[in-house]
């Protein structure tokens, strides 16, 4: 993989450098990602969405224009205009003296992805340095360098000067490709940012027997046929929180990988059947749920495995060529498969942006019990205001498929974003459960007990004393930390955040429909 590039491109410093003095202090905003850094991190948005010259978040699928600050800098201009593709955000970032940007990902932001990040240092010195996936590295003044920011990265500014770089999110094109190849880099499909993760590892080749291995990445290869990146975990359990933590707690010297054709998908023939599929809206139990039928033995639990969000993105972009319901049948075959023998049941839990997905996957598995897990929303987003999931912060992840509102979306106003992805997420769910889809509607107050009582002898899971009373003692621990003892995150306050009553107002307004859906078929 890929972390970073000095690319074949120089420019001029003491002209940027003329232009960036001429920029007044007023012009600098504070960054949003606060949690991300320590230190004085600050921008000055040259392009922004619908060109905005006091807003630097950005939202996918916007209308991004210049702004009246690139107005005042020609040379800048110039420079962003030599790179011969079409731009979304760009801003001059400067990270003071003594600040530290803390490691971490920006997903989707790798050439491979459709985002290529580019950075023009205007003003640095040798004493500000990356580190990049454990590599520290020095940006050199009036150079362009490609970073893939989906690689875990940070950022010291160790010297006594202000921090000045010119960042632009480019749109993947052949120019860029070609630029990237002939700085010395090597092209790759697109891939997710956890399946940047998840594939990192020894390559071995293929050798027809996938006895162990497990899919990661679905997504295009030769031609236009599919393509598959494994895993091999052996008869390692899938007992972490999440799938992705059960292959990230891998020793990386056992890490192995391998790529495949779509074909190779044919080779399972001992899976077992899925028992249940679970849909929620994140924040809502889903997780100590499947934990707690995780201490099983006799059950293999899927939590939200990146194959399948992998799968059914490229569903929506390449229906034709995806495989439809027979690759994502043999897909959770492939997750599901028989390794220690005693293996009688597998419970998959999709991602809470997978609600409008339940029909699709009915037609995959028209017999399986489907259960949608929801909660009061201003408990939801309490849960988020302390740590935001992904699919709550603009820009990190695709929900086009959910439709939230986001064209008059106030600038840094991630409650409100937050609150109208919810309320989507919601909404999918009740249309789900109104289209007659088999859809099993679960409050999280009903938790743990309808696992127990209601859900688990429908599902047809059973097991000795011992086993369930294990699987009981776990839903007295946290869900994601099972050595902590579980709290509940809070009652329903009034206001769960910064979002206006009327947003909040439809969220719950949702939420007290499916609240209606369940109880009229108690």
């Amino acid at each position: 993989m890929t972390g970073y590039l000095k690319l074949p491109l120089a420019f001029d410093v003491p002209r940027m450098r003329q232009e960036l003095d001429a920029i007044g202090t007023e012009a600098w905003i504070g960054h949003f990602n606060t949690g991300d850094y320590e230190g004085g991190w600050r921008c000055v948005p040259l392009r922004s969405v619908d060109g905005r010259a006091d807003n630097i978040l950005p939202i996918e699928g916007a209308r991004y224009a210049d702004t009246a600050w690139l107005e005042r800098c020609p040379y800048l201009r110039e420079v962003i205009d030599s790179f011969q593709c079409e731009k979304t955000s760009v801003r001059l970032m400067s990270l003071e003296p003594g600040a530290l940007i803390r490691e971490h990902r920006d997903p989707g932001t790798a050439l491979e992805q459709g985002v290529t990040r580019v950075h023009v240092p205007i003003a640095t010195t040798p004493d500000t340095i990356f580190r990049i996936e454990g590599e520290v590295v020095h940006f050199a003044a009036g150079h362009a360098w490609y970073l893939n920011a989906s690689c875990l990265h940070g950022v010291e500014n160790r010297s006594a000067a202000a921090r000045v770089h010119l960042m632009l999110d480019c749109v993947t094109n052949p120019w860029l490709e070609a630029m990237f190849v002939a700085a010395g880099g090597e092209k790759r499909e697109p891939l997710s940012a956890d399946e940047l993760a998840l594939l990192r590892g020894r390559l071995v080749p293929y050798e027809g027997d996938l006895r162990g291995w497990f899919p990661v990445t679905f997504g295009p290869g030769a031609g236009s046929a599919p393509a598959i990146g494994w895993r091999f975990l052996g008869e390692r359990p899938l007992t972490a929180a999440f799938f992705h933590d059960s292959l990230a707690g891998q020793p990386s010297g056992e890490r192995r990988v391998c790529h495949t054709p779509q074909a190779a998908l044919d080779a399972f023939g001992d899976s077992v059947a899925p028992s249940a599929f679970v849909f929620h809206v994140s924040r809502c139990g889903s997780t100590l749920l499947t934990q707690c039928v995780a201490t099983l033995p006799q059950c293999v639990v899927l939590s939200e495995p990146p194959v399948l969000d992998a799968f059914l993105r490229f569903h929506h972009r390449y229906p034709q060529r995806s495989g439809g319901t027979d690759t994502l049948r043999k897909l959770v075959a492939a997750l599901a498969q028989r390794r220690s023998g005693r293996e009688r049941h597998c419970v998959v839990k999709m991602d809470s942006w997978h609600a409008p997905w339940v029909g699709f996957l009915r037609e995959a598995f028209p017999d399986t019990p489907f259960v949608f897990l929801y909660r009061d929303p201003r408990e939801v987003l309490a849960s988020h205001m302390r740590q935001r999931g992904r699919q709550m912060v603009p820009g990190l992840l695709d929900t086009s498929l959910l439709r939230p509102q986001v064209a008059d979306l106030p600038p840094g106003d991630l409650d409100t974003y937050a609150t109208r992805v919810l309320d989507a997420v919601y909404g999918a769910g009740l249309d789900a459960a109104d289209a007659g889809l088999g859809l099993e509607l679960v409050n999280y107050t009903q938790l743990p007990q309808a696992l127990f009582d209601a859900l688990m002898p429908r599902w047809g899971i059973d097991g000795s004393d011992e086993e369930l009373a294990a699987a009981r003692a776990r839903a007295q621990f946290d869900a994601k930390h099972p050595t902590r003892r579980f709290e509940s995150d809070a009652a329903p306050t009034e206001k769960g955040g910064a979002a206006s009553s009327n947003e909040e107002w439809a969220a719950l307004r949702s939420y007290r429909e499916l609240e209606a859906r369940r109880l009229a078929r108690a």
